[in-house]
């Protein structure tokens, strides 16, 4: 947890069920019970229990709880009761049942006697009236056939007539065992209701167990009660953090539109995850950013991956048919024993490696959309992160990849009261949250208001919109008409609730990495606990303040000791190129309009990106070379690049430096040429007592004289394909050139030269034709060249593009010692 957090004993928030969700039903007083010093709750749940009673027991536990194991411990005290009970695991996923069957296995119950459903409709397909113990899904048990069919399979419609008429007729007890069941709800449609009817005069028990209950699971556990003669017992388990069990929960946000293969956010964190040799499991939102990854062995993420994996297990659901028997089987499961990248492990699977990560990747910005969010398996909302953060069962690393939250209203925050959490947290998430505009802030919902919420879209709304016509057709004589109901409050809860609240609030779902920044923030998740937030640094600027919030913002972050120990052994030019890259790496950087944001560019040919750069050249000019000058206008920067570049070539050698610094030498050297013949031929005139000096506002023809064309061309050519990081975007002097003759390129230097390297007035000559002329008012002198921003590059220093890195800064002087000397 972070240093010096007040929520380190936070309370987590979780659904909790309680009688008063079931007014028409039997409902025993909530036993709350309490996880041992492991965590685990199996002996107090189980003593909790009374395997004879009818009911229903819903049992609500937080993730690594030990539910699983429960479960197991549950079902071999019925196997081994000498009532004759048959006992159902219902699983919402077919990739379950194995690990099911593997678990009763290791506690000695023999494979005779458990029937798994996988094996319906094959050759070998046992004898499943022999077996106690059954191992089947959600949807085979309510007989729901999918998306791709009418019905389901003639085998599963004869599995369970021919299994609940025997048991009927054996006088057998049945325990129906709905584990995850926050997965299975699409099952329980009212068509497919019908189906557990027919266990009706046989059923004994139903356990309904999950560690994220919604609103919609409240309707399941109603219509499984009635068929206990309307009995409910509610288990709720403490959710008490075990410290030595908790992983490290790192964010790593990225304000990308889209996640690829290539994201440099996600390239970065695989690269530093192998270098550390962690084992690496992805989870996606998306089975297209999966393959991106999977199948991707030449670029990014992916090619990291192979160069420490021989092989990645494709985990995307693909579903392979088998033409003989007519059945579909899941293919592409979790591997224990491979690095797995896919969709499909999000619930249901344990994570138990050893030195391991666990990587989410959640939807960027590009998914969220007006109506209806694209957010692959996350788009059921906040329960989705609960159980996929759960995956990692031993103590490791957990790293999440996802966008910047919105701003959230911190009024809303249940701890607004309480000044030392409402600071904390609002001085960690202001770091962190997009500070673009938005036309609602993040309100936070607590979950206990979610019923409130649906219910009052669904009678105002949903239903308002057409109350009338309801009535009027309630009042009209429709005898032999086809069935005309508005369905009621639950029926809409159970299909359409999760979906609603996902997408209506965004706290619920809308914006996934608000509610993870909240929850880790306050400390809300039992698996883990938050480690450390990488993430741009926000800097947002206005007109009148540029400067002096960028200084700010340089000491803030960038003028402590270790910057100052990477940064001092760089030669100008360099030290403004890595500062500047290292900034615009780190930070996201906005210009204040009004009531409007606007993203400052690095090397942005906009005018506030230009403004931005010359403001952070000063900086660099004042904490390097002491001789801070207020220059925020580009042509200010250019008249002092100009002549601080034309005092260093005077006064230095060509022959000590590369090809590149000769080109440089030699052009500014000419320049200063033109510059000196500009002043040889100022005129002078006397008006009125007055010592009128000028110069013509274009060159004469013998300017650049024929014998000195070739230099110029150099010259031309020197700043049309200029390099050095201050002329890129900012001043880009090529576009004075690009596509004119050679005499149009003369005018233009003279034009500059005159403009930046005198101050001058427009004048108009009092004799003659009264020429129109620039009255000189001063020459600018040359700059010191000991004192002055050092433009040239020695070659020991010419790095290429991206060799200096943050790792780098954060290794200190050392580092960058032996890099220079070995250079």
């Amino acid at each position: 947890m972070f240093k010096n957090s007040p929520f380190e004993d936070y309370p987590i928030e979780f659904k909790e069920i309680n009688s008063t969700d079931f007014p028409e039903f039997k409902v025993d007083a909530k036993k709350i019970i309490k996880p041992d010093e492991k965590g685990f709750i199996t002996t107090e749940l189980l003593s909790s229990i009374e395997l004879d009673s009818k009911n229903t027991i819903v049992i609500n536990a937080a993730v690594g709880q030990g539910k699983t194991y429960s479960i197991i411990e549950i079902v071999k005290q019925y196997f081994k009761s000498n009532e004759d009970y048959l006992v159902f695991i219902v699983s919402p996923f077919v990739s379950l049942i194995e690990q099911y069957h593997q678990k009763l296995i290791n506690q000695d119950i023999q494979e005779k006697d458990i029937f798994r459903y996988e094996l319906l409709g094959t050759e070998k397909c046992p004898n499943y009236l022999e077996k106690s113990i059954h191992i089947v899904t959600a949807n085979c048990l309510l007989g729901n056939p999918g998306d791709d069919a009418l019905i389901n399979s003639k085998a599963k419609r004869e599995y369970i007539n021919t299994l609940s008429s025997f048991c009927q007729k054996t006088n057998k007890k049945v325990i129906f065992i709905y584990d995850e069941i926050h997965d299975a709800i699409h099952n329980f449609k009212e068509k497919y209701i019908f189906n557990l009817w027919k266990w009706k005069n046989s059923i004994h028990k139903n356990y309904v167990i999950s560690a994220t209950f919604n609103e919609a699971s409240k309707i399941v556990i109603e219509y499984l009660a009635e068929l206990t003669d309307d009995k409910i017992q509610i288990i709720e388990s403490l959710r008490i953090r075990n410290k030595e069990n908790q992983s490290d929960l790192n964010l790593h946000y990225c304000n990308s539109q889209f996640f690829n293969n290539e994201t440099p956010e996600l390239v970065n964190l695989i690269q530093d995850l192998i270098k550390r040799d962690k084992e690496i499991d992805i989870l996606c939102f998306s089975k297209t950013l999966s393959l991106s990854i999977i199948e991707n062995k030449t670029e990014g993420a992916g090619k990291l991956l192979y160069q420490k994996y021989d092989k990645i297990n494709n985990c995307t659901s693909d579903f392979i048919k088998d033409s003989k028997k007519g059945k579909t089987s899941p293919q592409n499961r979790y591997n224990p024993n491979l690095c797995n990248v896919g969709t499909n492990f999000k619930s249901g699977v344990s994570i138990e490696k050893d030195n391991h990560a666990f990587v989410i990747i959640f939807p960027p910005n590009g998914a969220k959309m007006p109506f209806q969010n694209f957010y692959g398996i996350f788009s059921n909302g906040i329960n989705s992160i609960i159980q996929a953060l759960a995956r990692q069962r031993k103590k490791g690393e957990i790293h999440l990849l996802l966008p910047l939250p919105d701003k959230i209203n911190y009024i809303s925050l249940p701890f607004s009261n309480d000044k030392k959490k409402f600071t904390f947290f609002k001085n960690v998430y202001e770091n962190i949250c997009n500070q673009k505009d938005t036309k609602e802030l993040i309100e936070y919902n607590s979950l206990a208001k979610q019923r409130d919420l649906l219910y009052e879209f669904y009678s105002n709304e949903l239903k308002g919109n057409v109350i009338n016509e309801i009535q009027l057709v309630q009042n009209t004589n429709r005898v032999n008409k086809v069935r005309l109901e508005f369905p009621e409050f639950k029926l809409f809860v159970l299909e359409d609730g999760e979906i609603y609240l996902a997408n209506k609030f965004q706290f619920f779902g809308g914006d996934l990495s608000a509610y993870i920044t909240y929850s880790a923030i306050t400390n809300q998740f039992i698996n883990c606990t938050l480690n450390t937030i990488i993430s741009k640094k926000v800097l947002v600027l206005d007109e009148n303040n540029m400067e002096s919030q960028l200084i700010n913002f340089y000491n803030t972050y960038y003028y402590e000791e270790t910057h100052q120990s990477y940064f001092i052994y760089l030669n100008d030019p360099l030290y403004f190129k890595v500062l500047k890259d290292t900034i615009f790496k780190e930070t996201q950087i906005f210009f204040k309009v009004g009531d409007k944001f606007k993203t400052i560019k690095k090397n942005g040919k906009d005018k506030t990106s230009k403004q931005f750069e010359a403001v952070l050249l000063n900086l660099v000019r004042k904490y390097k070379r002491k001789n801070y000058t207020d220059i925020n206008e580009t042509n200010q920067l250019l008249s002092n690049y100009l002549s601080e570049s034309i005092s260093l070539s005077l006064n230095s050698d060509s022959k000590e430096y590369s090809q590149y610094n000769k080109a440089y030498i030699e052009s500014f050297k000419y320049l200063n040429v033109l510059r000196e013949r500009m002043i040889k031929s100022i005129n002078s005139l006397q008006v009125k007592g007055e010592n009128i000096n000028y110069l013509s506002q274009d060159p004469s023809e013998d300017f650049i004289p024929l014998n000195e064309e070739e230099n110029f061309k150099n010259l031309i050519n020197f700043f049309s394909t200029e390099e050095n990081p201050i002329m890129i975007g900012m001043l880009n002097l090529s576009e004075l050139f690009k596509g004119k003759t050679l005499t149009s390129q003369k005018k233009e230097i003279y034009k500059l030269i005159l403009k930046l390297f005198f101050e001058t007035e427009l004048y108009r000559l009092p004799t003659g034709k009264r020429e129109r002329v620039k009255k000189i008012t001063k020459i600018k002198e040359l700059p010191n060249p000991d004192k002055v921003f050092n433009w040239l590059i020695k070659p020991d220093y010419d790095f290429p593009e991206g060799f200096f890195t943050t790792e780098m800064i954060e290794e200190g002087t050392e580092t960058i010692k032996s890099i220079l000397n070995k250079n």
